[in-house]
């Protein structure tokens, strides 16, 4: 980064909204670049508004700029997280979901198997199982990359 460009930028304060692993690649840009920036919660930037109507990119992307312009003086920059640490955010939440979708598939199977008694719906039973089975694998895999990154971390 030239050093023109980092003094006319060292002042400016890039507010976004979090979007998850889409504000991703913002995130690790404006580091890259040494900018300052703010992460800010969905809820906060809606509660600031007040009652609104319409949403699309640019009714939204005002909404942000707003937002950041009255909070100017209040707001500070967002802290960047270690490459572990998004690591670790990304691999625990992915986990979180294969537990969820591995509960729907229980908690189906177990009212089909009240249900349907008949060997008529062994196909079905089978399909979830294997299913169940294979969620519980990626779990688990999951688990030891998550103990990997703490490990690599402790060191």
């Amino acid at each position: 980064m030239g050093q023109k460009f980092k003094n006319e930028i060292e002042d400016v304060l890039f507010v976004y909204e979090h979007t998850g692993m889409y504000s991703h690649l913002i995130t690790e840009f404006l580091t890259d670049k040494e900018c300052h920036y703010h992460i800010a919660p969905a809820l906060d930037i809606k509660r600031s508004m007040g009652i609104t109507r319409g949403k699309d990119d640019v009714i939204d992307s005002k909404r942000i700029a707003l937002y950041g312009y009255r909070l100017k003086d209040e707001i500070t920059p967002t802290k960047s997280y270690s490459k572990s640490i998004t690591q670790l955010k990304s691999l625990m939440s992915l986990k979180a979901k294969l537990i969820k979708q591995r509960a729907a598939y229980k908690g189906t199977l177990s009212e089909q198997k009240n249900i349907y008694k008949t060997k008529d719906f062994k196909i079905i039973f089978e399909v979830q199982e294997k299913m169940i089975r294979y969620i519980t694998k990626q779990i688990k895999t999951l688990e030891y990359q998550i103990l990997e990154v703490i490990k690599v971390k402790r060191h």
